[in-house]
């Protein structure tokens, strides 16, 4: 793994609102939440199911990537219409 790879982080939630335990995701403290619901909120719904994101290598290459790794070209998956979406 790069040494400037980023890891997608941990989104944590406002509250537990599911039964049971949540397992290892993070749930805010009261402050917290109350922090982040002082200002202005924008709801987005994720609807793909993949984490994506892009970043530019320090000799100007764009890269594309999923939660754990850089994607290797040709794009396979979830990801194969990605090629000709980023050409």
């Amino acid at each position: 793994m790069s040494e400037d790879f980023f890891r997608f982080p941990h989104t944590p939630h406002i509250a537990w609102l599911a039964t049971g335990e949540p397992r290892d995701d993070k749930v805010l403290s009261p402050a917290e939440a109350e922090d982040i619901l002082s200002g202005p909120v924008v709801l987005e719904e994720k609807l793909d199911g993949a984490n994506l994101g892009f970043s530019v290598s320090p000799d100007g290459v764009l890269r594309a990537q999923n939660r754990g790794q850089y994607l290797p070209q040709p794009f396979h998956g979830q990801f194969a219409r990605l090629g000709p979406w980023l050409a």
